[in-house]
């Protein structure tokens, strides 16, 4: 596949959107790592800071990682990773519950705290200040403006460019 290649020393993208509600919202990465130790690299932000009212989809070791800046931390360590294989990892938020897929499936859902408007910088492969760069390959990357339902999730798994929502 083609896509964004990583190095994870220098190489990340940086951007904005409109505003988005913080409060609903759905992310994705498809992705495949160059590495499993135990450091975090990220996938995909919003933020960088409590202040800021920002969240990021990492790779934490060999697992997954949500942040939510100033609220907490939630780790899915459950699935372990493997080097160069490829995998959808999306989150939804919908007000303070966080549900984690891995590749179509749910891996968990908690209870977070609440994230308001933000009009901060987007990134792939790093925080927005470049910090924790993701050493792998991105090939799609998406931010939804409501949450996704689990059928919707299972039909982007089984055919990432195939299917447009609205």
């Amino acid at each position: 596949f083609n896509g964004l290649r990583f190095d994870g020393t220098n190489d990340y993208v940086l951007g904005t959107l409109s505003e988005l509600d913080l409060a609903t919202f759905t992310a994705e990465a498809w992705f495949s790592t160059g590495t499993v130790a135990a450091a975090q690299y990220m996938l995909i932000g919003h933020g960088a800071s409590p202040a800021d009212n920002g969240w990021s989809f990492s790779q934490l070791g060999g697992g997954l990682r949500v942040t939510f800046h100033g609220v907490g931390n939630y780790d899915t360590v459950s699935t372990p990773l493997v080097i160069n294989q490829w995998y959808q990892g999306l989150m939804t938020l919908s007000g303070t519950t966080a549900t984690f897929y891995l590749n179509g499936q749910l891996l968990e859902s908690v209870t977070t705290g609440t994230l308001g408007r933000s009009s901060h910088k987007y990134a792939l492969g790093a925080t927005p200040g470049g910090a924790t760069l993701f050493n792998g390959v991105i090939i799609l990357a998406r931010v939804w403006n409501r949450v996704l339902v689990a059928n919707e999730i299972k039909r982007l798994y089984q055919d990432p460019y195939g299917m447009i929502l609205k």
